[in-house]
């Protein structure tokens, strides 16, 4: 593939768009919360999923595509958009090269639209409609055609010069590949099995999994799994398996709040279903397996049960979410190739557990950090049974060394330990809230990377709301202001402090600010009734959702309070909120934090910002993604953590050079940084290793920086030097001023 300036440009894109209608209520379904349009259209986003996503794809062979994609530099643009929005859409895309996939409703509105505008679409629907082309009969032709005709009618000669070597090539016919893994026909492996279909690699065999053994579940998603991860070593050259992330999607379905709160027996029965239809609905709803085992009494029969128009309703939801779900899954692995694992949605029953964490949590005991921490340990066993030794190994060999993470799923899995070691201690970790389904799709969808430049991060604003007389008003001002940031002569970013005490100040601080970087500094509570974490403001708390059509968040926001993201909460968080607002990270708090560590914590990331990232981007074309940063510095406070525990069990103040060195294994992305530590800390007290381990587990509390959430698509935020639009200006002013 030829990679011309521009490599990432919308110009080189192919952009699919699925409209629907939602109808007058524009209701979420209530399980998990899609649009009824979106769960009418599912199959279109599959069935784009397996289209060439940028016009170099066309021409080019299997191993030059992964690498594109895994780099980031073709960037897969595939959206549902309301039918209202088509009209402004046809008139304003910024692609080049447009189709609309329309379910048969929405053909005969779609073509009136196209044929008002004049412009050159590619419009795909069924066979037998008014759309141009069908499904059955598209292939990769149809679209060559559509560039060819598109480049002979533009009169950009720009276009002309780019396009026009492309649109007299003939398309590249990959050499015939296959592969033994099966075709498994679930939901459990799609997302997989769409990244060998896109790529044109045959499965030479269909399998069936029998819903009567769980064995054949486990196998299906661990050799699924094996398959991607040993194809892309396979298919990239060596300098490009070096050059890109190797990321691991680890996915568990869920429910909204309202199910796991009240349990979907009881609103079922609520509703007027029977007990029989109840358990019915709660067995299919509430699986305690990959498969659901309903529980039946004598003289009951499951097939009358289940054709019972209730339960058929509550079944047909369901089911629709659940292709909804495995959509937006098979968008997020195709957009990079990326290893898919989907986890046993019994993980769903251990929900309970949650609330018994967040009470310990909550507590004003002596003793509760120590609690919550053993608490937390015992979730992960219980998580470790659920999953089956052969999916823990097969997470393992994802993610050797420091590898990078994302979960889309409402359960902590960033505390799943791997090795005794919480799975966000070990690897760069990110997660996608499964919940509400419409915001999962919408993170799931996107791939646009958002580049930004050393001189976006020159300032910082912090939105400060406390009341007056509150003793942790002025934490995070002290932390930042501390004089010990400038002993190295670091130039810190200009952090602005702006004091708000209504909810109109604070959208009026976040639209004058044009920065990269929002930070909350306040309190944080959770309504005990909807579980929805709020950020407080005026003593209020604030439901961000009402919010969504007055401001628009900076990409990455930084929320310093406490339960911005309730561990035993509800899927109408802050957090979840403010990525419906435009952000496209947020970091949040699953637990209430400590105010004098968490503005350390905070200060400690800006001074990293200021003093790595000029160091860590240099050089790098790819950039440096967020997530990669936001790793690192929670990395190092697990670290700080740790060793400040040893001081106060052990008595010892001598650790200076080893949190140098510690923090020094941590940026170089050592795999045995924690190995190292405790090999150090052995040798201060002079006692075996094993001792050290010992007083770990026995000891160790919990730490702040395990309550923190990476929540939504930090990788998509790529840093460098110079950002991509600073150096093109550049060259712009360099070529006017020499007279080019």
């Amino acid at each position: 593939m030829q990679y011309q300036l521009g490599a990432s440009s919308k110009m080189w894109s192919i952009a699919y768009w699925v409209p629907h209608a939602d109808g007058a209520d524009h209701e979420a379904s209530p399980i998990q919360g899609f649009a009824s349009g979106v769960l009418r259209s599912t199959h279109l986003l599959m069935f784009a999923a397996q289209l060439p996503m940028d016009i170099r794809e066309m021409y080019s062979d299997r191993s030059d595509v992964l690498f594109s994609r895994a780099a980031g530099i073709v960037q897969p643009s595939v959206w549902p958009i309301m039918i209202e929005a088509v009209p402004d859409l046809v008139r304003e895309s910024p692609y080049l090269l447009n189709c609309i996939l329309s379910t048969e409703d929405m053909v005969d509105p779609i073509e009136k639209i196209i044929e008002q505008s004049q412009r050159p679409w590619l419009h795909v629907g069924p066979k037998g409609t008014a759309a141009r082309i069908s499904f059955e009969d598209l292939k990769c032709e149809d679209f060559a055609q559509f560039l060819r005709d598109m480049v002979e009618r533009n009169n950009d000669q720009r276009v002309k010069r780019i396009f026009s070597g492309y649109a007299r090539s003939d398309l590249f016919k990959d050499a015939p590949m296959s592969t033994d893994c099966p075709i498994y026909l679930h939901n459990l492996t799609t997302p997989n099995d769409e990244i060998l279909r896109t790529l044109h690699i045959e499965q030479r065999s269909l399998k069936s999994i029998d819903p009567n053994k769980t064995i054949e579940y486990i196998d299906a998603v661990a050799r699924s799994a094996e398959t991607i991860r040993k194809l892309r070593r396979a298919l990239l050259k060596p300098h490009n398996f070096r050059a890109v992330r190797h990321d691991l999607i680890l996915a568990v379905d869920s429910l909204t709040w309202p199910f796991f709160r009240s349990g979907a027996k009881k609103i079922a029965e609520k509703i007027g279903l029977t007990k029989s239809q109840a358990r019915i609905v709660n067995a299919v709803i509430l699986r305690d397996g990959y498969q659901s085992k309903i529980p039946l009494q004598e003289g009951e029969d499951v097939q009358q049960l289940l054709q019972s128009p209730e339960v058929k309703a509550f079944v047909g939801t369901r089911t629709a979410e659940l292709r909804a779900f495995t959509a937006a899954l098979t968008l997020l692995a195709t957009s990079t190739f990326t290893t898919t694992i989907r986890l046993n949605p019994g993980l769903n029953r251990l929900r309970g557990s949650l609330a018994q964490i967040a009470d310990c949590a909550r507590g004003n005991g002596p003793h509760h950090n120590f609690k919550t921490r053993k608490l937390i340990r015992r979730l992960s066993s219980s998580i470790e049974e659920k999953l089956d030794r052969k999916i823990i190994n097969e997470i393992r060999r994802n993610t050797a060394a420091v590898g990078s993470v994302c979960l889309v799923t409402d359960m902590p899995l960033e505390w799943l330990e791997i090795n005794g070691i919480p799975l966000s201690v070990l690897h760069d970790v990110s997660r996608v809230p499964a919940t509400p389904g419409n915001v999962m799709l919408a993170q799931s969808a996107m791939s646009d990377r958002i580049r930004l430049g050393l001189s976006d991060f020159q300032k910082i604003l912090v939105i400060r709301c406390f009341e007056d007389g509150d003793p942790i008003a002025e934490d995070l001002e002290i932390a930042i202001t501390s004089p010990n940031w400038h002993k190295d002569g670091t130039q810190l970013p200009d952090v602005q402090f702006v004091d708000v005490s209504t909810v109109d100040q604070f959208v009026d601080a976040i639209e004058s600010f044009h920065g990269a970087v929002l930070i909350f500094d306040g309190h944080g509570t959770r309504d005990k009734e909807t579980g929805v974490g709020s950020i407080v403001i005026g003593g209020n708390a604030i439901d961000v959702w009402e919010l969504k059509h007055r401001v628009s968040m900076p990409p990455i926001v930084l929320l310093s309070a406490c339960d911005t993201l309730p561990v035993d909460g509800s899927h109408g968080s802050s957090a979840v909120g403010m990525l419906a607002l435009g952000a496209v990270t947020v970091l949040c708090t699953m637990l209430p934090v400590r105010s004098r560590r968490s503005a350390t914590f905070i200060a400690r990331l800006i001074y990293r910002i200021a003093k790595f990232l000029p160091i860590v981007t240099r050089g790098r074309d790819l950039g440096v993604d967020w997530r990669y940063l936001m790793s690192g510095m929670l990395r190092m406070s697990y670290a700080t953590e740790l060793m400040d525990q040893f001081e106060r069990d052990f008595g010892t103040g001598f650790l200076a050079q080893v949190r140098v060195k510690t923090n020094m294994d941590i940026n170089s992305r050592e795999e045995k940084w924690l190995t190292n530590l405790f090999r150090r800390l052995s040798s201060i007290i002079k006692k075996p290793v094993r001792d050290i381990h010992a007083w770990f587990d026995d000891r160790m509390e919990m730490a702040d920086s395990l309550k923190y959430v990476q929540l939504g698509r930090p990788e998509l935020i790529l840093i460098y030097e110079v950002s991509p639009l600073e150096a093109s200006n550049a060259r712009k002013e360099d070529s006017k001023n020499n007279g080019v």
